[in-house]
């Protein structure tokens, strides 16, 4: 990085400030003007050197969390549990490397997902809800990942966690402007069924049904298993 920045300083800035210089020292007024258009180039050239430093980095940061990711898919394939160690370490490394980065929180994402597959929950739980107030509200997968992390929570064995999880999973299902929320439904009305509330597991899965019965392009398939799920109940 530091040689790359030398580089673009050597080809860039330097060419310029040369010529710079050469042009005012005709005028009156060179000093003056000297300062005032370095003053402007150093603007200039810190807001483009941001612009390309911003772009390098997220460009190393997407190719990072790719081979992380190649990682990740190849563990899922495998059954060599031991894996999920070393795949979590590298989503570590990767978010360390790449804090900066906007992709920083998805890093963490399946940093935490790795930690659950290597049965790490507490820890988990714990880079769960890190990486969900680090993302963007406006991430298409933030309500999925909260809706995961609401199932984790849910199976914990400590009562306070599963009213927790409980009561997110609660939360998503009635949030309407949830784009997973017909996935936050049917894990609620499944967890009522667990629970042997069968009033209650079809009430919500009907609301499920009904909300997105009208859905021509991209058929909800959680609609579609809580329609199976209605038929089982007598």
């Amino acid at each position: 990085m530091k040689n790359s920045i030398k580089k673009w300083y050597q080809v860039v800035i330097e060419p310029y400030i040369r010529d710079t210089k050469e042009s005012v020292q005709s005028y009156k007024y060179s000093r003056p003007l000297s300062i005032a258009l370095m003053l402007a180039l150093f603007v200039m050239a810190g807001f483009w050197g941001y612009r390309w430093w911003h772009r390098s980095r997220e460009a190393a940061a997407q190719k990072a969390l790719g081979e992380c990711l190649y990682a990740y898919q190849e563990a899922l394939q495998g059954k060599d549990e031991l894996a999920w160690g070393n795949v979590a370490m590298l989503f570590n490394v990767g978010y360390e490397q790449h804090s900066s980065s906007a992709l920083a929180p998805y890093f963490m994402m399946f940093y935490a997902d790795s930690l659950l597959r290597k049965s790490d929950r507490a820890e988990a739980i714990a880079k769960m809800e890190e990486a969900i107030n680090a993302a963007p509200a406006d991430s298409p997968f933030i309500n999925l990942f909260k809706t995961k992390l609401a199932l984790v929570k849910v199976d914990d064995d400590i009562s306070a966690i599963s009213q927790e999880g409980l009561q997110l999973l609660k939360t998503l299902a009635d949030d309407v402007d949830n784009t997973s929320r017909d996935m936050a439904l049917y894990y609620l009305g499944l967890y009522y069924w667990t629970q042997d509330n069968l009033n209650e597991a079809k009430m919500i899965w009907q609301q499920l049904v009904d909300a997105f019965k009208h859905e021509k392009i991209g058929a909800s398939p959680w609609a579609s298993l809580a329609h199976t799920k209605l038929e089982q109940i007598v």
